[in-house]
């Protein structure tokens, strides 16, 4: 499944952002604009022997080059482990919303994960 987004419905702001599968190609821009994320769910498949990173981008998708844009922030997640994170009272990304995917922490994002690395975001347009 590609990225699909989701309005959450009146009188709710909020959108849920799906990627069944995040890696090193990344996902840009997520809501097309700023936005702010308030939570994120990821899950790790059991063949993975390391831990997964999920790394966020406050970019535009525009001037996005992986290894060389730091990440705004960076999430573990180890093998057939599903972690939810929950940030009270929102993280703004005021450029756009993007994530990747790897095996590496730091900035690095070059090895792809070896299954399916999913990811769902609730956002909300700033």
């Amino acid at each position: 499944m590609a990225l699909v987004t989701t309005p959450l419905g009146a009188p709710l702001a909020y959108s849920l952002t799906e990627d069944d599968d995040l890696d090193t190609a990344g996902v840009t821009n997520i809501r097309n604009g700023p936005c702010t994320l308030y939570a994120v769910e990821l899950v790790a498949a059991t063949e993975d022997p390391e831990p997964l990173y999920a790394k966020f981008y406050n970019q535009d998708g525009s001037a996005l080059t992986f290894g060389t844009t730091a990440p705004v922030m960076i999430i573990p997640v180890e093998e057939d482990t599903a972690i939810l994170v929950v940030i009270p009272g929102g993280l703004p990304f005021t450029s756009g919303l993007s994530a990747a995917g790897c095996s590496e922490d730091g900035s690095a994002v070059t090895t792809e994960p070896d299954s399916a690395f999913r990811m769902r975001a609730v956002t909300a347009d700033n």
